[in-house]
Formats: C-alpha cells, sequence, structure tokens
C-alpha cells in the first residue's frame, strides 16, 4: 500500500474537505470502499490536516467488525489511562486553588457565591 502525501494529493478536495470537517467535529467515520481507491492516503492527508490544527485523532484499520470493536476498546482504554494520569497529575494543583477560594453568603440575593481570598 503506498500513501500518497499532502503535496501529491490531487483531486479529492471536496472528500478531503468533508472528512476533516467531519473529524474536527468529533463525528465517528467509516470509509468502504474497493481497494486501491486511495482511501488510505485520504485518511493520511485528513489526519496530517488536523494535526497541524493540534486536534488529536485515532486510525483504525480494520477488517471486520469484531476487529473494530477490539481495536476501538482498546484505543478507548488507552485513552482513559491518559486522561486518568493527567487528572492525578494535575489533581494536587487543582485541590490548592480550590483551598484559596472562600465561600461567602451574599445578603442581597440570599445566594452564596465564590470570591478569591486575597
Amino acid at each position: 500500500m503506498k500513501i500518497i502525501d499532502d503535496a501529491r494529493f490531487i483531486d479529492r478536495t471536496d472528500e478531503l474537505g468533508l472528512l476533516v470537517r467531519d473529524l474536527a467535529d468529533g463525528q465517528k467515520v467509516f470509509l468502504l470502499s474497493l481497494r486501491r481507491f486511495g482511501k488510505s492516503s485520504l485518511v493520511a492527508v485528513a489526519l496530517f490536516r488536523l494535526k497541524r490544527r493540534h486536534i488529536p485523532t485515532v486510525n483504525l484499520t480494520v477488517s471486520s467488525y469484531a476487529q473494530f470493536l477490539e481495536k476501538f476498546a482498546e484505543k478507548v482504554l488507552r485513552a482513559a489511562v491518559v486522561v486518568a494520569n493527567a487528572f492525578r497529575l494535575y489533581r494536587g494543583r487543582l485541590c490548592f486553588h480550590f483551598s484559596q477560594l472562600k465561600l461567602a453568603r451574599s445578603p442581597a440575593v440570599g445566594v452564596a457565591s465564590l470570591y478569591q481570598h486575597r
């Protein structure tokens, strides 16, 4: 399989625009076509353009629905580990910042409001 790079990728601007838009909007996209119709090149160029916009993506190439479910679950679990690790890293910092806030009662409207401790 030969992947065509962005500079040599031509004549699929409509499809590429739709694919980039849908992926940037968080849509799940399935490309189904006969072999050698440029699906891999189309995806590679779209992912490259999204990467330039700092949008994270996942590319799964599967040959069956069962394989799709297995790979999709694996990617979701790996992403969950990344999120959990980031939360553990920043949890202490968040707790410190929240501890600097004080809760005060507003007598005018009778609702609690937050203000930053000085």
